[in-house]
C-alpha cells in the first residue's frame, strides 16, 4: 500500500500527455482522498456493483443472495463513516467471492479513480487478477488504471486538456453529474492547483 506523491503526480500527467492541474483535479475530486480503506488493511477502496454480478452470473445468485447480485443497481453500503461503508462493501466482496471468484473481482470499481474490474483486459492488464494486484499495490498504479480508462472514453482526454469540466463530469460521472456538482468541484479543484503550478 503506497501513497501517491507529487512527482508520481507529475510522471502521470507526462505520460498521458495531460497538464498536472488537471491530473490533480481529477484525483482529488475523483478519488474522495485516498485509494485505500482507512482501516490499515491494505485494501483497496471498492464499490461493489450486484447488478455487474447478477449480469456476469446470469442471475445465478440472485434469489438466494439479492444484497449481492440483483438486476437492479444499487444496495450499497451505509454507515456513519467512509471505513464503516468501505468495510461493509469488503464483506459483499467476500460473500460473492465465495460463490464466484471472477465474478466477484470483475464486478466492483477499485481504487481512486473506481475503475471497474471487467475493465482490465481493454486497459492492458494480463489478467483481472493482474488488474487487482496493481490497485493493491499502490495509488500510483490505481491512477494509471483511471487514466488508461480515461483514454477509452473518447474526448474525455481532450476535455481534461481544455479544461471543459462540464464535459469532463457528463463523461466520467454520467449524465447526473450535475446533481452532484461534479463539474462544479472539479473546477474550483483545477483553479487552486493551476494557482500552485
Amino acid at each position: 500500500m503506497k501513497t501517491i506523491t507529487l512527482d508520481q503526480l507529475r510522471t502521470l500527467a507526462k505520460q498521458f500527455n495531460l497538464p498536472l492541474a488537471g491530473v490533480r483535479a481529477m484525483v482529488e475530486v475523483e478519488s474522495a482522498g485516498s485509494g485505500y480503506v482507512p482501516d490499515g488493511s491494505g485494501r483497496p477502496k471498492i464499490l461493489f456493483e450486484r447488478h455487474k454480478f447478477h449480469n456476469f452470473t446470469n442471475g445465478m445468485y440472485s434469489t438466494t443472495h439479492p444484497v449481492i447480485s440483483n438486476k437492479l443497481a444499487g444496495g450499497y453500503s451505509t454507515g456513519a463513516t467512509a471505513t464503516v461503508r468501505s468495510q461493509k462493501e469488503w464483506f459483499r466482496m467476500a460473500q460473492a467471492i465465495q460463490l464466484d471468484s471472477k465474478a466477484a473481482l470483475a464486478s466492483a470499481s477499485w481504487g481512486m479513480g473506481q475503475v471497474m474490474g471487467y475493465h482490465w483486459q481493454k486497459l492492458g492488464y494480463a489478467s483481472l487478477q493482474d488488474f487487482v494486484n496493481a490497485m493493491y499495490e499502490s495509488e500510483y498504479n490505481q491512477l494509471v488504471a483511471m487514466f488508461r480508462y480515461c483514454k477509452l472514453v473518447p474526448g474525455l482526454m481532450a476535455a481534461i486538456t481544455m479544461a471543459d469540466w462540464d464535459d469532463v463530469a457528463r463523461m466520467y460521472n454520467g449524465v447526473s453529474y450535475a446533481k452532484h456538482q461534479y463539474h462544479i468541484k472539479l473546477a474550483k479543484a483545477y483553479a487552486k492547483f493551476k494557482l500552485e503550478a
